[in-house]
Order: C-alpha cells, then structure tokens, then sequence
C-alpha cells in the first residue's frame, strides 16, 4: 500500500514530518527519497538496511565523494559523509 501527501513548507512542518517518519518508520513503511526534503539521515539509514553496501559501492567508484547531490549530503549517503 502506498500513501502519498503533499505538504506546505510553513512553520511547524518540520515537526509534523518527524511525527509522520517515526510513525513509518514504527511500521517498517518507507519514505520516497526522490519527494521528500525534510528526511532526516537517521531515518533514510534506519528505512533502508542495505546503506551499507551502498557505500561499499560508492566508496569504490567515487572514493572522493565528487559526484553528490544537496539530497545526498542531507542522508549522508556518501561514506565520506556519513561520519
């Protein structure tokens, strides 16, 4: 099943998005990368189990961490950016 919503940046939204990752997150749901703005990192690498070897992929074939997105530096999806 999935469940789509569009919301408004305006004050409070943030909180609002925390609330709405912890509750998918507490239904093993995932959140859709390429929509959303507000995810936090914590929650990609807890929605997405193989981030691992993701960066095990990245790291071999972009081990300056060169090619990145604002989207892939906000999730720390690079290994030199995970810290």
């Amino acid at each position: 099943m999935a469940y789509a919503v569009d919301l408004p940046r305006r004050a409070g939204i943030e909180e609002l998005h925390k609330q709405i990752e912890r509750i998918t997150l507490d239904h093993d749901g995932r959140l859709y990368i390429a929509k959303d703005a507000l995810m936090q990192a914590e929650t990609f690498a807890a929605m997405f189990l193989r981030l691992d070897e993701f960066r095990d992929v990245l790291s071999r074939i972009d081990p300056e961490g060169r090619f990145q997105s604002d989207m892939s530096r906000r999730l720390r999806l690079h290994p030199r950016t995970a810290g």
